[in-house]
């Protein structure tokens, strides 16, 4: 056993220092009850598809931060999740701090591993004050959800009926209030900012044809000729040809 943790720890420092060869993007982690032994994963992903790009495995020497450097061909979705020094995920709604990573750009989280959802996130394009007050009002509500969501962990362990469908009902019923829906469309219907183009591909398919094409045509260049265009391009002539297809 001492031998396979061994070899699993070689491991995970060679995956972590290929990561860090010609890396592009840096972030810094400032998790208060991150742990020395604790994994920390971070995926990165295509927009709107979720095809992965890369997954860095980095495993956490100082209680409580971790720098970490990736390389990325552009912009990605980065979603980052912690296993503790067992291997066991933690228990959240979410999937972990969800981040628009861009080549270049050095971005800090800070929070904790429970609430890791929640975390606040600054530097590069989150230091934008649009950007910076809509995540702000995201992680408010992020970190709502998270503590119901721990309520009714807690209740179905110690199988408590009565309160489990209480916060289940809760969490249910628990809606994004008015400041952050308002942020939130601000950013949809900005034409220069790219986390807005980010937000814009999480809501994509909430539009018709019609309205994807009016929405690239108003774009600015510098978005329209970036990975973001070329993305929603490349999605409308997808749902296009699903259009003709299916007439």
């Amino acid at each position: 056993m001492k031998t396979m943790r061994v070899i699993l720890s070689f491991v995970a420092t060679l995956l972590s220092a290929a990561s860090v060869s010609g890396a592009n993007f840096h972030l810094d982690c400032r998790l208060h009850d991150l742990q020395k032994g604790d994994t920390v994963f971070c995926g990165s992903y295509e927009y709107i598809y979720f095809d992965p790009i890369r997954v860095d495995t980095f495993p956490v020497t100082e209680a409580g931060r971790l720098a970490v450097d990736t390389q990325l061909p552009h912009p990605a979705n980065m979603i980052v999740w912690v296993h503790d020094a067992n291997g066991k995920p933690m228990s959240t709604c979410f999937r972990g701090a969800d981040l628009l990573a861009v080549p270049g750009d050095s971005v800090e989280i800070e929070g904790t591993v429970a609430y890791l959802g929640a975390a606040a996130k600054s530097g590069s394009i989150y230091d934008d004050p649009l950007v910076n007050a809509y995540v702000k009002e995201e992680s408010i509500f992020h970190e709502k959800l998270i503590g119901i969501y721990r309520q009714i962990a807690k209740y179905r362990t110690e199988e408590n009926e009565d309160s489990l469908q209480k916060y289940s009902a809760l969490y249910n019923q628990t809606n994004s209030h008015p400041r952050l829906r308002q942020l939130r469309d601000s950013l949809l219907k900005s034409n220069d900012n790219l986390y807005g183009a980010a937000v814009y591909a999480r809501y994509i398919d909430d539009c018709d044809v019609d309205e994807q094409q009016r929405r690239l045509d108003a774009f600015a260049p510098e978005i329209r000729n970036s990975y973001f265009g070329k993305l929603f391009e490349r999605h409308l002539s997808t749902m296009r040809s699903i259009a003709v297809g299916g007439t």
